[in-house]
Formats: C-alpha cells, structure tokens, sequence
C-alpha cells in the first residue's frame, strides 16, 4: 500500500509542474548506464545518428522515465527476447528514445488507451507485489513536467513500442 500511496503522490506533484531544464544529458551514455546497473539481459541500442544526442532536461527526471521504460520492457516483455533501444532525432532534430519489445500479454488497441492511466494494468486479476500500475502514469507526468512527449504503438502483433520525444532537446549540426 505504501508504493502505491508513494506513487500517487510522485503522480500528483508532477502533473501540473514544469521542472526546472539545465542539465546537459547525454541521452545514449544515460541509457548505456541504466542497463549495466539494472543488469537488464538481451538489451540492444541502436543509435540513427552521428550526432551526440544530447539534451538540456531535468536529469532526476529524465532518468526515472527512461528506468520506468526499461523496467517495462523486462516485467512485461516475453522473456529471453530481445529489447530494442532506439536513439536518433526525427525529422525537426528533436531526440528521441524508442523502447520496443515482444510482449508476454497480447495487447490490443484498447490496451495502448489505458496504458498511461493510474493503476490501469491489463490483467485486472494480477496481485503482484511489484507491479502496481503506476510506472507509465509517472513515465507520462515526468514527460510533461519536462516537455517531453511519450506515446504507445502496437508494432505488430506480437511487439509494442514507447516513443518518448524531447521537445527541446535538438541535436545540434
């Protein structure tokens, strides 16, 4: 009850908060070391580009998105298949990050609907210590208390894929 009281609350005070952007982060280097210290297994990053994708953001708050995004993929993935780090800036130089992995679950579109809502989970029955329906909620308030966008598709039947884009995180030439 206490993770998920603690939760709600980190939900709330981001909501309707802009945090303060001057940390340079190098984005790439940043998910490099999330990976290694959780010791996430069958991990692939990709980077689309030659340029340093680097932002200016809120570190604590950037970190915490991209750690709620990978531990996803590991809780929620099929295991043993390999998780796709995508890195690169799109067609207006903003970077982005991509996660995409095998899902254990088949997920619909209705799902994809949900899936940023609090305590929304997909298998209602589920009584997990762990998982209580509230990363992608936090995932999605950190994105707007920093400007930053994240959205959910469903690649193909059996992969699902979570896009997050730093606004005001251009590349530079």
């Amino acid at each position: 009850m206490k993770n998920i009281i603690s939760g709600l609350m980190l939900i709330q005070k981001y909501s309707f908060k802009s945090l303060e952007l001057t940390d340079e982060i190098d984005i790439h280097k940043l998910v490099t070391q999330l990976i290694q210290k959780k010791e996430a297994q069958n991990f692939l990053v990709e980077v689309s580009t030659n340029f340093q994708l680097s932002v200016k953001s809120n570190h604590v708050a950037v970190e915490s998105i991209i750690s709620n995004l990978i531990d996803n993929a590991i809780a929620h993935g099929k295991t043993d298949t390999e998780v796709l780090v995508s890195l690169g800036a799109n067609s207006s130089r903003n970077v982005y990050l991509r996660v995409t992995n095998k899902v254990g679950k088949e997920v619909n579109e209705d799902d994809l609907k949900h899936m940023f809502e609090p305590l929304w989970q997909k298998d209602a029955s589920r009584t997990s210590e762990d998982h209580f329906g509230l990363g992608l909620s936090i995932v999605s308030a950190l994105c707007d208390a920093i400007d930053a966008e994240v959205s959910v598709t469903k690649t193909d039947e059996e992969y699902i894929s979570f896009l997050m884009t730093f606004k005001n995180g251009n590349i530079s030439p």
